[in-house]
C-alpha cells in the first residue's frame, strides 16, 4: 500500500513538474536531431565575432563557452565608455558597456575612476523611456549579480515592477502598442528568471509562456528569442506546442542557417546577415544552459563565470621600421592634410599602415573585381565631387598595381594618399594603386528630411551612381560623414544622429528611418546597395517642440529596426536603420519592433495640414483597434491609422466582435466610390434613384454610389449592374481620381508600361504628375488590383492635397 502510494505521489510529481516546465535536476532532454548543438555553437561563435569584428555580444558568447577575450575589444570598449565619462543617455546603451565588459572580466566599478553601477544606478529615469531600456538595465545589473547603492534611484524591484506594469493582457510584452511581441516577449522572459519567486512575475513570465504556445513565428529573431525566454525559465523549448515549420524550436533554428555560414532573418533570404546570428546563437547557448540544468538567462552572473582559456605564448617580436605617410585632397576637407611616420613590421602592408594613421572608423572600403580598394576616408568619398572622384596611392611615387591589403611595405619606403577630383583615370583600379573607380554616369536622388523643424534641413542632391554604393554612402554623400553619428557597420550599422538631429530627443520613438523609392527596406542600410536611378530618402520622425512656428501638428514616426532600414541597439532579436523598425529599429531599422516607415504625408505648415501627421504612440493606439495590425506593411501603417482617424477608411467587425482591416484584400468599387465621396462632400446626401440592378436603397454604400454617378465619377454596366463587390484596378483608380478631383496633366506619363495612346493615359499622367500614385521599376502595372492599404495611402494624400483645404 506504502509502495503504491509513493508511486502515485511520484506520478503526479512528474506531471505537475512537466506541465509547469520545471527546470531538470538532471538533463531530461537532448540537443535538437537535426545537427549536433554543442558543435554548432563552437562554430557559430567564432564566426559571429568574425562577421561583426567582435562587439559587446562575442564577449558575451566567449564568456559562455570559455574563449579568450581579445584584449583589443576590452580596451576599445573602455575608451568608449571613458569617451563619455559614463554619462549615458539611453538605458540600453549604458547596460550595454556594463554587459560587455563584466564579461570581459573588466572590474566595472573602476573603468579609469567611473563606476558604471554607480552611473546605472543614479540614472535619470527619463532615459528610461521604451520596454527594452528597463530589460536591458535588469539584465545589466544581473550579469554580475552587483550590489548598488543604498539609496539608489534605478534598483532592481523598481525595474521588475516596472516591466510588470506594463506587461500587456494578452500574455506577453512590445515595444509600443498592445499587441504582444515575441522578441520583447522572450527577452524579457529571460531577464525575470532570477525573480520568479515573486508570485506576480511567475503568473507574467505564465503568460508569456502561454503566448508562445502554437505561435507562428516567421523569422529567427522572434523564433530564436521565444527559446531564449522559454529556456531561461525552465521551459523545454523542443516541446511539440512550440513547434515551427514541423519542427521542434530549436531544429527549426538550424533551418534558418544560410551559405555563408550567417543566420537568415527569413528563410527565403539569399544569405544570412550577423544580427540574426547573433540572436539564434544566444537561443543556442540558452537551450544549452537549460539541457545542463541550469536556470536563469545565459547573460546571469558572467562575472562569475569568466574563466578564459589561457593565452598563448607570444612569437618573438619581428623587427620594426619606420614609414612616412601623407594623405591629401584635391578637394578642401577638414582633417587634411594629413602626416605621419609609422612604425611598421615585416608583411605589414599599405592598408596597415592607413589604418594605423586615421583608423579603420574612418576608412572605407570597397571592393573591385574582386581586390579591396579605399572608397572613402574620413567621410570623404569616391564618386561624391564627380564622377572620377576618388582615392590613390602612390609607394615611393609608383602606383603599385596591386590591392591596398597586398602591398607590402619595407623600410625606407615612403606612401602618400591624395583625393583626385575631375581627373579621368587611366585603367580601373587594383585596390587605389593604378588609378580611380569608374563609376557609372547615372544618377542617384538623395534627400535628408524632418518632422522637426531643423535650420539644416531638408537637404537634397544628385550623385553618381557608384558599384557597390550604399543606402548609407548615399547619406554621406549629402550630409558629411562628419555631420553623422553611426554606430556599427555592414548589416549592423545604425545612423543615430545627422546634423545634430539625434535620436529619441524628440519623443521616445524618434529616429532615423530611410526608403528607397518609397519602400522601406527590410535590413541596414549599411548593406543596402542601390541601383541606378534609386531615389533615397533619409527621413527623421519626432514630435517636435509644442512652440515651433507652425500651426501644423508634426510628429509620429519610429526608429527603425536591424532588418527595416536602421537597426537599433542593443536589439531585442528584430533586426534595421534596420528603421523603425527589424524597427524601426532590422533597419537604418524598426529596431525594436517598430515600423520603420517613413511618413506618407508631407508638413505644410501655418495649419494648412493640421493633423497631418501621428504620433507613433497615436499610430499604435488607432491601429490597436485590428487584430490583423500585423499585416500592414510598414509604409502603409500611418497612412491606415490616419484613415480610421478621419473616418474615410476603416475596418470591419465580425460577429464575434473582431475588428479586421484586410490590408491586402483588394479594394472593391464600393469601398473606393465611399472613400472619394467622403472626401468630396462633407455631407452626403441623394436625391435621385439609383438605375443599378445590384445597388439598392438599404445596401451602406448606396447613397455613395449614387453620389458618384451624380457627379459623373463613374458609371455602370451595359448589362444595367454596377458591380459594387468587384475590385479595382490602378488604372481604374487613376481615372477615378482624376475625374473626382478635376486633375489634368500638363505632360505625358513617364510610364514605359503607358504609351501615349493608352486610353487611360492622360488619367495615370494625372495621377502621377501630382504624385498621388507612383510605379515600380519605372512601370505603372494598369491592371494590378489597388489593396486596401495602397487604398488607404491614396486617400489620406487626397484628403492632405484637396479636402483639408475645403
Amino acid at each position: 500500500m506504502k509502495k503504491n502510494m509513493f508511486s502515485l505521489l511520484l506520478a503526479v510529481a512528474l506531471f505537475i513538474s512537466t506541465a509547469l516546465g520545471a527546470i531538470p535536476v538532471q538533463q531530461v532532454a537532448t540537443a535538437a536531431a537535426g545537427f549536433d548543438l554543442k558543435t554548432e555553437i563552437q562554430r557559430v561563435v567564432p564566426a559571429y565575432a568574425t562577421a561583426t569584428k567582435y562587439d559587446d555580444w562575442s564577449a558575451v558568447a566567449d564568456n559562455i563557452i570559455g574563449r579568450q577575450i581579445p584584449d583589443s575589444y576590452i580596451q576599445k570598449a573602455k575608451a568608449g565608455v571613458i569617451s563619455v565619462q559614463g554619462n549615458y543617455d539611453k538605458g540600453t546603451d549604458i547596460a550595454k558597456a556594463i554587459i560587455g565588459l563584466t564579461a570581459a572580466g573588466v572590474d566595472i566599478t573602476n573603468v579609469d575612476g567611473i563606476n558604471l553601477i554607480e552611473k546605472a544606478a543614479y540614472l535619470d529615469k527619463q532615459y528610461l523611456e521604451l520596454t527594452n531600456d528597463y530589460i536591458y538595465m535588469l539584465i545589466a545589473f544581473d550579469s554580475g549579480k552587483y550590489k548598488l547603492p543604498d539609496n539608489a534611484t534605478i534598483t532592481r524591484q523598481f525595474l521588475v515592477d516596472k516591466l510588470l506594469q506594463i506587461k500587456l493582457d494578452k500574455g506577453g510584452w512590445s515595444l509600443i502598442g498592445s499587441e504582444p511581441n515575441p522578441d520583447m516577449t522572450g527577452i524579457i522572459m529571460a531577464g525575470l528568471a532570477p525573480y520568479m519567486d515573486q508570485p506576480a512575475v511567475s503568473d507574467a513570465v505564465y503568460g508569456g509562456d502561454k503566448f508562445f504556445r502554437n505561435k507562428a513565428l516567421d523569422n529567427s529573431n522572434s523564433a530564436a528569442m521565444a527559446v531564449i525566454g522559454l529556456a531561461s525559465t525552465g521551459r523545454d523549448a523542443t516541446t511539440a506546442f512550440y513547434n515551427q515549420d514541423g519542427k521542434n524550436a530549436v531544429d527549426n533554428l538550424y533551418s534558418y542557417l544560410g551559405p555563408n555560414g550567417l543566420y537568415k532573418w527569413k528563410k527565403t533570404q539569399a544569405n544570412g546577415n550577423s544580427m540574426s546570428t547573433k540572436d539564434v546563437m544566444f537561443a543556442y547557448l540558452s537551450y544549452q544552459r537549460y539541457i545542463d540544468g541550469k536556470n536563469n538567462s545565459f547573460f546571469y552572473d558572467l562575472k562569475a563565470r569568466y574563466n578564459p582559456t589561457p593565452e598563448q605564448p607570444k612569437p618573438p617580436q619581428q623587427a620594426t621600421f619606420n614609414v612616412p605617410v601623407s594623405i591629401t585632397s584635391d578637394k578642401t576637407w577638414d582633417g587634411f592634410p594629413l602626416n605621419g611616420t609609422l612604425t611598421l613590421k615585416e608583411g605589414d602592408t599599405v592598408d596597415t599602415a592607413l589604418i594605423k594613421l586615421v583608423g579603420t572608423e574612418n576608412i572605407t572600403y570597397k571592393s573591385f573585381d574582386g581586390m579591396k580598394y579605399v572608397a572613402g576616408i574620413k567621410g570623404l568619398q569616391a564618386g561624391a565631387n564627380g564622377s572620377s572622384s576618388g582615392w590613390t596611392y602612390t609607394v615611393n611615387g609608383e602606383f603599385p598595381p596591386v590591392a591596398v591589403d597586398q602591398a607590402t611595405l619595407k623600410a625606407g619606403d615612403v606612401v602618400k594618399w591624395n583625393y583626385v577630383v575631375g581627373q579621368k583615370p587611366v585603367t580601373p583600379p587594383p585596390g587605389n594603386g593604378s588609378g580611380v573607380t569608374v563609376p557609372d554616369t547615372q544618377k542617384i536622388q538623395v534627400s535628408v528630411i524632418t518632422e522637426v523643424p531643423h535650420p539644416s534641413l531638408p537637404m537634397n542632391n544628385q550623385q553618381n551612381y557608384r558599384t557597390n554604393m550604399t543606402a548609407y554612402d548615399a547619406l554621406v554623400g549629402v550630409a558629411g560623414a562628419g555631420n553623422i553619428t553611426a554606430k556599427g557597420s555592414d548589416d549592423t550599422l545604425y545612423v543615430s544622429c545627422v546634423v545634430g538631429l539625434c535620436e529619441r530627443k524628440n519623443g521616445p520613438m524618434s529616429g532615423w528611418t530611410y526608403t528607397v523609392n518609397g519602400v522601406t527596406p527590410d535590413y541596414s542600410a549599411g548593406v543596402y546597395v542601390l541601383k541606378q536611378n534609386d531615389v533615397v530618402v533619409w527621413k527623421y520622425n519626432g514630435t517636435p517642440p509644442a512652440n515651433n512656428g507652425s500651426g501644423s501638428s508634426n510628429g509620429g514616426g519610429s526608429v527603425g529596426q536591424p532588418n527595416t532600414g536602421n537597426p537599433t541597439a542593443p536589439g531585442s532579436g528584430t533586426a534595421g536603420n534596420e528603421s523603425a523598425g527589424k524597427d524601426n529599429s532590422k533597419g537604418n531599422t524598426n529596431g525594436n519592433g517598430s515600423s520603420g516607415s517613413s511618413s506618407t504625408t508631407g508638413n505644410k505648415g501655418n495649419g494648412a495640414n493640421a493633423g497631418a501627421n501621428l504620433t507613433a504612440d497615436a499610430i499604435a493606439e488607432h491601429l490597436s483597434k485590428y487584430s490583423d495590425r500585423d499585416q500592414i506593411s510598414a509604409w502603409a501603417k500611418e497612412a491606415v491609422a490616419r484613415a480610421k482617424q478621419l473616418s474615410i477608411l476603416e475596418g470591419a467587425k465580425d460577429k464575434a466582435g473582431t475588428v479586421t482591416f484586410n490590408p491586402k484584400k483588394s479594394i472593391t468599387r464600393a469601398e473606393f466610390l465611399t472613400i472619394v465621396t467622403k472626401l468630396l462632400y462633407k455631407e452626403v446626401s441623394v436625391t435621385s434613384k439609383t438605375e443599378y440592378k445590384d445597388v439598392k436603397p438599404g445596401d451602406w454604400h448606396y447613397k455613395y454610389i449614387v453620389k458618384a454617378k451624380e457627379a459623373g465619377i463613374i458609371g455602370g454596366f451595359p448589362d444595367g449592374s454596377f458591380k459594387p463587390n468587384e475590385p479595382l484596378t490602378r488604372e481604374q483608380v487613376a481615372i477615378i481620381v482624376t475625374k473626382a478631383f478635376k486633375l489634368k496633366a500638363e505632360q505625358a506619363s513617364t510610364f514605359k508600361d503607358v504609351p501615349s495612346n493608352h486610353p487611360s493615359a492622360s488619367y495615370i499622367a494625372a495621377v502621377e504628375e501630382q504624385k498621388l500614385m507612383k510605379g515600380t521599376n519605372g512601370q505603372f502595372q494598369p491592371k494590378q488590383a489597388v489593396t486596401r492599404e495602397m487604398a488607404a495611402v491614396i486617400a489620406v494624400k487626397l484628403y492632405d492635397e484637396y479636402s483639408s483645404k475645403k
